[in-house]
């Protein structure tokens, strides 16, 4: 789609005049939302927390040109990245502190780390040395440019200039030179939204002629079209919940900074009825908070407070809040950044989110709870395409969570390094088939590219009392010749029993055949192979075969499977006995 279709630069740039004294974001210069927010924090007991999150004693940590070139030598991220992320909320926290005028603030400490930013030979990360502008260098611009404004009666003259001119030569210029387009400036993925959304946000504080203005932001606004396209029709994210939160957030972000600019005049968030879709996608991901379906490079979260409360201005979801993180004592949303606690007015979740069953047919993936609530058994599937952003090879994979404990899963997003966006992506273990729950057939695992595919349809899905099935089509998610046919289907029953079957037909004899199920969850091999038992806690459940054959397991450590985490990842194999042209093979997990 095309946002400001009909809105030419002359009528952008009359609907921006009128509010060029505006900071970019709704209420950051009103009294009384800086008394809101520290109400917010001295009932949260943050407050007295601020200060020990920063200590203006210390030196400011200094990003070496070795700890920068870490990730060209080794391929490692985690380093520079993890002393960027403690200078950055240094600042955050410190230019906070300074603004609501806590006891403890410091100024100077403020302007350190202002100017050690401004000091920094790059603002892109080591890992992003292709483009001009990255996600951070534009995050950079955005955060400097509003503290800049929100501070800019006690900032020096000196300091205010310095990041001016470097907002100037680093963003502003290069991001309007036609020598200098960034591939993110078009695509359809969360780079759009975030660098397009903060480069929105750092010209709304940075320019101050009009004219200017609506020429530098008009073509961005265009651009935020594309990542929309991204998502599927039915509001699915191809890059999973946790880049839904992170590059969607950043388009809501957009919205309101432009409806607040142009005296609501311009509003993206109903430019399209899919963008209300897309607002609900993580409802269909959440089993409970922080668990939630990681298809694609995601993980167990929250979704961010700050998010939830910018898409309930547009439309009424308070069922969103029932997966943010809650203050120590639960009685608040937990609000990390300076535009969530400026918007937020007392919002709470419900005490239990409401369990409902959610098919997205474009995106291919579904969510099916048990009619018996007691049961507390949720079943999850993700098919689609393997040729996404951030695609895994998992077509057919699936999660099964019961009474707070995921027994099989998507082991979700690798440890990020040079290899993971590489063309070494799918030796991941994380990445490719063999990490999944899906079948490895004549040696073969599901090949990356939008050629291999599933279908997913379900029935009987809000249907009380009922055993609810999903269907997928698998044929077409492998490469090998000799398989005319797979078709995997699940049943639910009322009590939350699950039974699973696959239906093989061959052109030929296979000549090998594996069923794969994986788990962080404890995995004992019972009665000589038979049977698995699968337990987490208290909850145990296990896993067999009504077909012969045996099973057994592989027991992964998280360095060998390249996780984030440092749990054992176990892939929980079966062989069946006799391979056939035509075969069924059934499981049930009880």
């Amino acid at each position: 789609m095309i946002f400001l279709e009909d809105v030419s630069f002359r009528s952008l740039l009359a609907l921006l005049e009128p509010h060029m004294a505006e900071p970019a974001w709704p209420g950051l210069m009103d009294p009384m939302v800086k008394e809101r927010i520290r109400g917010h924090l001295i009932q949260s007991g943050r407050w007295q927390q601020l200060a020990s999150e920063v200590d203006p004693r210390k030196p400011i940590p200094f990003l070496t040109r070795s700890l920068f070139r870490d990730y060209k030598r080794t391929g490692t991220r985690t380093r520079y990245e993890k002393e960027h992320r403690i200078r950055t909320h240094a600042l955050n926290t410190a230019v906070l502190m300074l603004w609501l005028d806590h006891p403890q603030a410091e100024l100077d400490y403020v302007q350190d780390l202002m100017w050690a930013a401004c000091e920094m030979s790059t603002w892109i990360l080591p890992a992003h040395e292709f483009t001009t502008i990255d996600l951070t260098a534009s995050a950079t611009a955005r955060y400097l440019s509003e503290y800049s404004f929100i501070l800019s009666d006690r900032l020096e003259t000196e300091v205010r200039e310095r990041i001016h001119a470097e907002l100037e030569r680093r963003i502003l210029v290069p991001a309007t030179d036609p020598a200098r387009m960034d591939y993110w400036h078009t695509v359809d993925n969360n780079w759009n939204h975030v660098c397009n959304a903060n480069l929105i946000a750092t010209a709304l504080y940075e320019i101050k002629d009009a004219r200017r203005l609506a020429a530098f932001i008009h073509p961005i606004v265009m651009r935020l079209g594309y990542a929309i396209d991204g998502f599927t029709n039915d509001g699915g994210c191809v890059e999973g919940p946790g880049y839904w939160d992170y590059g969607f957030s950043h388009f809501v972000d957009a919205a309101i900074m432009l409806q607040h600019r142009t005296g609501g005049a311009i509003n993206l968030m109903t430019a399209d009825p899919k963008i209300e879709r897309i607002c609900r996608y993580p409802l269909a991901t959440y089993l409970s908070a922080p668990k939630r379906l990681a298809f694609s490079d995601a993980d167990d979260d929250f979704i961010a407070a700050s998010t939830a409360l910018k898409i309930n201005r547009f439309f009424r979801l308070p069922r969103l809040y029932d997966y943010t993180q809650r203050t120590e004592d639960r009685t608040m949303l937990y609000i990390k950044d300076l535009r969530g606690m400026s918007i937020y007015a007392g919002e709470q979740p419900q005490d239990r989110p409401e369990e409902d069953d959610f098919i997205l047919p474009d995106l291919g993936m579904a969510k099916a709870c048990a009619a018996d609530k007691s049961s507390e058994v949720i079943l999850g599937v993700t098919a689609g395409d393997n040729g996404v952003s951030h695609n895994h090879n998992d077509l057919g994979s699936f999660v099964v969570y019961r009474k707070g404990a995921v027994l099989l899963t998507d082991p979700g997003a690798p440890l990020y390094t040079a290899k993971t966006f590489g063309p070494h992506r799918y030796d991941i273990l994380l990445c490719r088939s063999r990490g999944h729950s899906v079948p490895v057939i004549n040696g073969l695992e599901q090949s990356a590219g939008a050629t291999f595919r599933a279908t997913l349809t379900t029935e009987n899905f809000g249907v009380p009392g009922a055993i609810k099935k999903i269907t997928a089509d698998l044929t077409r998610a492998y490469s090998d010749p000799t398989l005319a046919s797979l078709v995997r289907r699940w049943e639910l029953a009322p009590n939350g029993n699950l039974a699973m079957t696959d239906t093989y037909i061959f052109r030929e004899q296979p000549e090998s055949l594996e069923e794969a199920f994986i788990t962080f969850a404890n995995a004992n091999v019972l009665e000589n192979g038979d049977a698995v038992q699968l337990s987490e806690g208290t909850v145990t459940a296990t896993l067999r075969s009504d077909g012969e054959g045996k099973f057994d397991i592989q027991t992964f450590s998280a360095g060998e499977y390249e996780g984030r985490g440092s749990a054992s990842l176990h892939r929980i194999r079966f062989t069946p006995k006799t391979l056939l042209r035509e075969m069924t093979l059934s499981f049930s997990l009880k």
